[in-house]
């Protein structure tokens, strides 16, 4: 398979309605990736590992899946730490209204970025913000948790996450 190319096949047991999709490739360019989530409107569940990640990727994947109800993004913020930057979390906060389960491990998003999706959907049951370096928790934030039943903060242990073997490689995967 040509480099950049990639086969999106769905895991779900119907075809024509996948519930989640696998991806056999290592790489993809953004822009495919975005294109190719406009053929999964009943998408409900996507898992993207990265390297790094360009653009307004989330709200193209938001747009074109309606239905996302868990959302799980792991970016490798890598030299960007301290670089605030609420591009993903925007594009989740603006364009995912299903979402019940969210994970962005070692994201860039900001304390103001997190609230956006926080108060955005109020169906979310867990959140995942685990290696998320840029966000201060303060009594506000703390107070908007009351709802959220499953909740993992930046400097919880990583130990259980299953792409962990990946985090000190400067390997770009992507697993949808």
């Amino acid at each position: 398979m040509p480099s950049g190319l990639t086969t999106l096949s769905p895991t779900a047991s119907s075809s024509t309605s996948p519930r989640g999709i696998s991806n056999t490739s290592l790489s993809i360019a953004f822009s495919v990736l975005a294109e190719a989530m406009k053929g999964f409107p009943q998408l409900e569940e996507l898992d993207i590992t990265i390297y790094s990640l360009c653009g307004d990727v989330c709200q193209s994947i938001g747009k074109a899946c309606p239905q996302l109800k868990c959302f799980r993004l792991y970016m490798d913020c890598g030299e960007d730490w301290g670089v605030d930057d609420d591009t993903e979390a925007l594009g989740i906060a603006n364009n995912m209204p299903e979402l019940r389960e969210l994970q962005l491990i070692d994201n860039c998003l900001t304390k103001d970025g997190l609230i956006s999706i926080v108060d955005n959907w109020l169906h979310l049951e867990s959140v995942d913000i685990r290696q998320c370096y840029n966000i201060r928790m303060d009594d506000a934030l703390k107070s908007k948790w009351a709802r959220i039943r499953n909740l993992k903060l930046p400097h919880d242990s990583i130990s259980d996450f299953k792409y962990c073997a990946y985090m000190s490689s400067s390997v770009f995967l992507l697993w949808i």
